[in-house]
């Protein structure tokens, strides 16, 4: 009976953790996340879309190398993603991950109860939770090609379990080979989970003095796997300049990874791995307890060790880069969880109660400020710059996609991978399922039946269009504009959703819009009251259609551009990312009612009021997320473009900078501060001289 209440209580706890990390990272996507492909994706594009879409493609395109990696897990993955979806979307593929992360939180977490006696099971989430919710990995969170980080974490603890703790030859055992097969082709350290596995073997065998056949058994198959994962390890030509050199280059930058989340002190290092270190040196007593649980704590600081070790060998010098930081945190992790292993065997006589809790709380309070911290620093040495770039790189690839003028070229990038970028964007099949962002629109142009009112860039200076794209509207310099309709000419979309921009006057009650398919049937796209462009999301009529506009009220005015077509999950995944918020906030109250049932149940235990302090961090958590609650990735798109704008502006690059001003007052109309500054260069480049 209790223990169906425990694993009961643990289930309540998993589920809340899950939501607070999901709330998180969905959050963190709505914000700072990209909704066009950038950088290593498009070597994925030309190496497996390119040949998938043609039809020729073969089973070893999922095993080419991408630099030193085969990342054959992680194409799989987003290969279904496009073929469920019908579209690349990058967006869907950071969602995809940030489920895949929260539910690797969540087998962990449950691993850790499982080894710890099936107790604690709070405790273990309130600080296990930090790991999977600070940003200091942002990197893998906004950057929807990241998966594999994820998938390497899961199938090396996955074979670290099977192998290490499963019955040799046994169900599990084989899950544990299979995972150890599969994290080789996740990346190139994937090996790594096998020699970690060999490690346990050994550090049982000297423990016992003695090997028995399933022991051989595990030894002898974990080092044919890592005999096979160093065999089809990738040797990149242009990456030798990012390793170390020498002994005491690579030492150095081991260090330093081995002191996250504070790299930037190597000496700290002593101090984040002495809990480790120090069940370790315990764990070679007789009278020793619960061996199993320390066993499962110093393999996955091993395994942390090791991964950190290939780091700094094959990427010294990238303390500050957040896609490592999931790796680089596993020794800190491990030593966290060793506490609880260290609270059993550490004698009483030597360590009060009262010490050893003192002690654990204030290392546990320096690593957790240290994360803090480091999250911090991330945030503005990557989250500003990067999302401020991948702006002007989404947009110079745009406008090379609709205008082929190679002029938009990406500067960021050398030439020649300018020149490989340039050529794949002219293939057909992968201009058809490029993200809504970048792909040309539909056009909707007038057809029979429009009113004679409605012209090409019909619409107000202060509501100025997207970018790169045509739009027809009624509306007159005059002042004086005539009700009419607007009926396009047949249009045909390939894939499920299509996005439709309109804008009107303050009056769209005197409007409707509509699409009529060849059928004669008639899907109504509701209208919001506001002056503002608006994108439709509706499913895409299966047969020929057209856009119907009914402009019924004289004085005002109606425009609307180019459709964009979008995968059929493109408006799901988006409504998460506008619940991210409440999702976090649901998941915090969620961990708080838990806290203090837990609390309400074994009152009078001094020791059950470090789930409280826990909570009372949480609590802060719930304060800046309430305090934050008006962060909109739409404005912070909107201040971005306004810093290119500026920047083009004082380098006397007036055309780029009004573009820039016109992205800005798309997403954020209201901003009078970019209006006047767009009238200003407006008037500057209507002079004569003026570029």
């Amino acid at each position: 009976m209790n223990c169906q209440i425990s694993t009961q209580r643990l289930g309540a706890w998993l589920g809340v953790s899950f939501l607070v990390i999901v709330g998180a990272k969905l959050w963190l996507i709505g914000i700072y996340g990209t909704e066009s492909p950038l950088g290593d994706p498009w070597i994925e594009a030309r190496l497996l879309f390119k040949p998938w879409l043609e039809g020729h493609w073969t089973w070893n395109d999922l095993f080419q190398p991408q630099n030193e990696h085969r990342i054959f897990c992680t194409r799989v993955l987003d290969l279904l993603e496009l073929q469920v979806n019908g579209q690349w979307d990058p967006i869907l593929q950071m969602v995809v991950n940030a489920l895949l992360h929260a539910g690797f939180a969540c087998g962990l977490i449950y691993l850790l109860w499982r080894v710890f006696g099936r107790k604690n099971a709070g405790l273990i989430c309130l600080l296990v939770l930090p790991f999977f919710v600070l940003p200091y990995s942002v990197e893998n969170t906004t950057h929807g090609f990241q998966s594999q980080e994820y998938f390497l974490e899961i199938f090396s603890v996955a074979a670290m379990v099977g192998l290490g703790f499963g019955q040799p030859a046994g169900p599990l055992w084989f899950g544990g080979l299979l995972s150890a097969l599969l994290a080789i082709v996740t990346m190139v350290s994937g090996f790594l989970a096998a020699l970690a596995v060999m490690g346990l073997v050994l550090l049982r065998v000297l423990k016992q003095r003695t090997i028995n056949r399933g022991q051989g058994l595990t030894l002898v198959t974990a080092l044919a796997i890592t005999t096979l994962g160093w065999a089809v390890n990738i040797v990149a030509p242009a990456l030798p300049q990012d390793r170390a050199r020498t002994l005491q280059e690579f030492l150095g930058s081991w260090l330093e990874n081995l002191a996250w989340p504070l790299s930037h002190h190597p000496g700290v290092a002593i101090l984040i791995c002495l809990p480790l270190v120090l069940t370790l040196v315990l764990y070679w007593r007789r009278d020793f307890k619960n061996a199993r649980a320390a066993e499962f704590v110093l393999v996955l600081g091993f395994w942390g060790m090791l991964q950190s070790a290939a780091l700094a060998y094959g990427r010294n010098g990238t303390i500050d880069c957040s896609r490592y930081m999931d790796a680089e945190s596993f020794p800190a992790l491990a030593s966290l969880a060793s506490l609880f292993v260290l609270a059993e065997n550490l004698e009483t006589r030597r360590f009060s109660s009262r010490l050893k809790l003192n002690l654990a709380v204030w290392w546990t309070i320096f690593l957790l400020g240290g994360m803090c911290y480091t999250s911090r620093s991330v945030s503005f040495l990557f989250l500003y710059g990067a999302r401020r770039s991948e702006l002007l790189a989404m947009e110079n690839l745009r406008a090379y996609i609709v205008t082929g003028d190679a002029t938009w070229s990406d500067s960021n990038l050398p030439q020649a991978d300018s020149d490989r970028l340039a050529k794949l964007l002219r293939e057909p099949r992968l201009l058809a399922i490029l993200p809504p962002d970048m792909r040309p629109p539909l056009p909707v142009e007038p057809g029979p039946g429009t009113a004679a009112a409605f012209r090409a860039d019909g619409f107000p200076p202060t509501r100025p269009k997207h970018e790169f794209t045509q739009v027809w509207g009624d509306y007159a310099t005059n002042g004086v504009t005539q009700a009419g309709k607007f009926i396009s000419r047949d249009i045909t979309a390939s894939l499920p959703d299509i996005l439709l921009p309109v804008v009107c006057g303050p009056d769209s009650a005197g409007v409707s819009v509509r699409l009529v398919d060849a059928a004669g049937r008639v899907t109504r796209l509701p209208l919001q009251n506001t002056s503002a462009w608006q994108t439709l999301s509706v499913k895409a009529p299966d047969r020929p259609f057209r856009v119907e506009i009914e402009h019924r009220q004289p004085g005002s005015w109606v425009a609307v551009g180019g459709i964009k077509e979008a995968g059929r999950f493109y408006g799901l995944v988006r409504f998460f990312l506008r619940c991210a918020v409440a999702v976090f906030v649901a998941g915090l109250f969620g961990l708080g009612l838990l806290t203090f049932a837990g609390l309400r149940g074994t009152a009078g235990q001094p020791r059950d009021l470090r789930p409280l302090l826990a909570w009372l961090v949480l609590l802060a958590a719930l304060a800046a997320a309430w305090d934050w609650r008006d962060a909109s990735g739409v404005q912070y798109a909107a201040e971005m473009h306004k810093s290119w704008a500026a920047q083009f502006a004082a380098e006397g690059q007036r055309a780029r900078a009004i573009i820039h001003l016109h992205e800005a007052l798309w997403l954020d109309p209201g901003d009078d501060g970019a209006q006047n500054e767009l009238t200003r260069l407006a008037h500057e480049t209507a002079r004569p001289g003026g570029p």
